[in-house]
């Protein structure tokens, strides 16, 4: 079993579960939202390892469940509980019983979250439309990133269909390009994805404001990669060319990713860098759940506390931003 993997995705998984909730009234649906959503990819990245590593001991986990008749409510996970999961697994020592393994993260509530997926997207999206104004626009967008993930298209264009009519600005357009045009490569339309890729990058050029609000989010590489694999190289280099102006931080990273594909070898996307870290949960979640209560126009109602310490992320990320393209400017 790989060990390391398991403990990594769990200790994400807590991560989540002991994330700060704001005091603030729409930060805080958001906020509860985006953490159900990432607790349950979480979740289903743990029940795949478990698995692959254990599949007796896991169908018959999962004969049980089923075998239940009545579906399991989704609870609030515990940050006692959750802790002492991951205390549990990284004390286990090697060749421990796979089915203890399996009970913790059961009564822990983590592995019911994977027991069906689909059910998972429908109530996750009936929580996200919960939401009043344009904060919606954020639960639905990640959802729509994730059921492209699961290859659930069709689910993934009823989303972007919800996301149309609620104004959606540079950084929800960059992921609703990006998710409209692995929507289009599923469907075999390779010159429609590429035009999507195309316009991810474009969306965030249209203004300075719009070049800082992208800017401060990680831009998106999952299309990039899946046109890789269709041979489309060109057009991968010029979506790269572009990120690189915007996410000019990022430049000399983009600039080895633009040499390997030339060289035919494969770029490593996934090494440690800034983009990767923006991309963690915990931080994604938190970066967005401000852009949800400003998208609501409604930052006058913080609390001065609240308001200050949202601010203070904010301007970091801005000024990470600017300080890395005024690197990039000085060589």
């Amino acid at each position: 079993m790989n060990t390391r993997s398991l403990v990594a995705e769990i200790s994400q998984y807590v991560d989540i579960v002991t994330m700060h909730s704001p005091r603030h009234s729409i930060g805080k649906r958001v906020a509860t939202i985006l953490r159900d959503i990432y607790l349950t990819r979480s979740a289903l990245a743990i029940a795949r390892l478990v698995a692959q590593s254990y599949p007796n001991e896991f169908d018959h986990w999962l004969d049980q469940a089923r075998g239940q008749g009545s579906p399991r409510n989704i609870s609030e996970p515990l940050v006692d509980i959750t802790a002492s999961v991951l205390a549990s697994i990284i004390d286990m020592p090697r060749g421990a019983d796979p089915a203890a393994l399996i009970k913790i993260l059961d009564e822990a509530g983590v592995l019911i979250r994977s027991l069906c997926v689909e059910d998972e997207l429908g109530r996750l999206e009936l929580s996200a439309s919960s939401l009043e104004g344009r904060s919606r626009l954020i639960p639905l967008t990640e959802l729509a990133i994730w059921a492209t993930e699961l290859r659930a298209y069709d689910k993934a264009a009823f989303l972007l269909a919800s996301c149309y009519p609620l104004s959606p600005e540079a950084p929800e357009l960059h992921d609703i390009h990006t998710v409209a045009g692995l929507i289009a490569a599923a469907e075999g339309r390779i010159e429609e994805a590429q035009k999507q890729l195309a316009e991810s990058a474009a969306v965030c050029r249209t203004s300075k404001y719009a070049e800082l609000l992208c800017a401060i989010r990680p831009f998106n590489l999952t299309l990039a990669e899946k046109l890789l694999e269709s041979g489309k190289e060109a057009s991968v280099i010029k979506y790269f060319e572009q990120c690189e102006r915007v996410w000019s931080y990022e430049a000399v990273r983009i600039q080895q990713w633009i040499e390997s594909i030339r060289a035919r070898k494969r770029p490593a996307f996934y090494s440690p860098g800034i983009r990767n870290s923006m991309s963690k949960p915990t931080a994604r979640i938190h970066d967005l759940v401000i852009r949800g209560i400003f998208l609501n126009g409604d930052p006058q109602s913080l609390d001065d506390a609240t308001f200050t310490e949202m601010r203070a992320r904010y301007m970091s990320d801005i000024s990470a931003a600017l300080t890395g393209r005024l690197k990039i400017a000085k060589n």
